[in-house]
Parts: C-alpha cells; sequence; structure tokens
C-alpha cells in the first residue's frame, strides 16, 4: 500500500518567522545594560556588580526554570508554552521602560524577562519537528538559534548608538520595551499549533512521554532520536 505523500505548508516560514522575532527580542532584553555599563552605574548611582547582575540573573534563572519550560512546551503545546513566555517578555520588557528610572524594578523585570527565556529559547526543537519536514528540520533549528546571536549583535551595536544620538537610559528602555510588545503581539497572533497534517511520513516521528526520555537517552538510540531531549538539557549546561 503506498503512503500519501507529504504535504507541507508555507504557512510554516510564517511561525519560523514569528518565532526568531520574539526569540531575538528575548535575547536583546537580556544584555540591554551590557553595552552600556559604565553610563548605568552612573545613571542608577550602584556598583558594578550591580550592573552586571542584571545580565547574570538570566543564567541563574535559566538553570532553575530550563527543565520546567520544557515540560510545558512539550505538555502544552507550542501556542500556551511560548506564547506564555511571548507575553512575559512583552509585560516584563514594557514594565522595564516605563520604570526604567527605578534600579530595584528593573531588577525585578529582568528577573521576569529571564524566567520567559527557556520558554522560548527551548521551542525551537518542538517548532521544527511539529511544522518542518525531516529534511528541513537543521535548517530550522539553525535558523531559530541564530536569532539570539541577531538579538544579542543588535543590543550590543543599537544600545550605544541611541545614547550617543542624545537618548537617555530611560528613553533606550521604553523603544525596547515597546518592541518588546510588538513582537509578543505579532508571535501570538501569527503562531499556530501545528499544520493540518504531520510533515513527517509514517515512522519517523515518535512521541515519548516526558520523563521517560532520560531512560531512553541512555539506553543507546535515544541520543539520534530525541532531538529535544538534548536541546532541553544542553541548555542547563
Amino acid at each position: 500500500m503506498s503512503q500519501n505523500p507529504i504535504k507541507l505548508y508555507s504557512y510554516r516560514w510564517v511561525v519560523l518567522f514569528a518565532y526568531i522575532v520574539i526569540t531575538a527580542t528575548i535575547c536583546l532584553q537580556w544584555l540591554t545594560y551590557a553595552p552600556i555599563a559604565r553610563d548605568a552605574k552612573e545613571f542608577y548611582q550602584v556598583n558594578p556588580i550591580q550592573i552586571d547582575l542584571l545580565s547574570l540573573v538570566f543564567l541563574g534563572v535559566f538553570v532553575i526554570i530550563a527543565i520546567p519550560a520544557s515540560y510545558v512546551i512539550d505538555t502544552f503545546g507550542i501556542k500556551k508554552g511560548v506564547g506564555f513566555g511571548a507575553i512575559l517578555t512583552g509585560v516584563c520588557g514594557l514594565l522595564k521602560g516605563i520604570y526604567a528610572a527605578d534600579y530595584t524594578i528593573v531588577l525585578f523585570c529582568q528577573i521576569g524577562l529571564a524566567v520567559a527565556q527557556p520558554f522560548l529559547l527551548n521551542a525551537v526543537t518542538k517548532i521544527s519537528v511539529l511544522w518542518f519536514p525531516i529534511q528541513e528540520r537543521a535548517t530550522a533549528v539553525a535558523l531559530g538559534t541564530l536569532a539570539q546571536f541577531l538579538g544579542i549583535i543588535l543590543v550590543m551595536i543599537l544600545t550605544p548608538i541611541l545614547l550617543q544620538r542624545g537618548n537617555t537610559i530611560p528613553d533606550v528602555m521604553m523603544m525596547y520595551g515597546v518592541g518588546s510588545v510588538v513582537s509578543a503581539i505579532l508571535f501570538l497572533l501569527l503562531i499556530k499549533e501545528k499544520p493540518p497534517t504531520s510533515p513527517s511520513t509514517h515512522g519517523e516521528d515518535h512521541e515519548l512521554p516526558f520523563f521517560g526520555r532520560p531512560t531512553f537517552f541512555m539506553e543507546g538510540e535515544g541520543y539520534a532520536k530525541d532531538p529535544i531531549f538534548i536541546s532541553d538539557w544542553s541548555w542547563c549546561f
């Protein structure tokens, strides 16, 4: 019996684009103060360690939230899991812009953004599996991962330029906050859980219980068959 041909939907690139935008945004929010650390120290009248903490908090929170975030994405899907991260990015990014003159509030906003980050970054393999055929998944994951570096490059170049042109730190944070809201709304409007039909032929993919993956992984062939599990753990280290 011949198998029905796979139907691919061009909307998969729209979903990937929405993911790239929100991923670049969260990475931009991560390092907003890194390229202007000296200016930020003088503006907030705090010591250098406190400025570094605004970025370092992302690393600590990621270690704690990475596995729970992956569980949420795997259990409830990308629309709810990544959608939660997108909403948190928009809300905390905007609050960070509104209250940019208050270091304490900015720190709490950074913590909120740090919580959002794993809900976004950990979803790239899930999106590739749901929307892309097996021969395109490496490309989809590469583009989704590239978005992280795009956000980092943008913030490292753009922030000093904006300050040099006469904008204050609150002005810059508000610009990024508005950008975060736009990115979040764009994602929520464009995202769909999965296409009407699977992009894979029968037998190419199979679902594993989330907590059963470590055992499957250790037994041998899991390493090659379960890239989502590998992605979840690699981000922790």
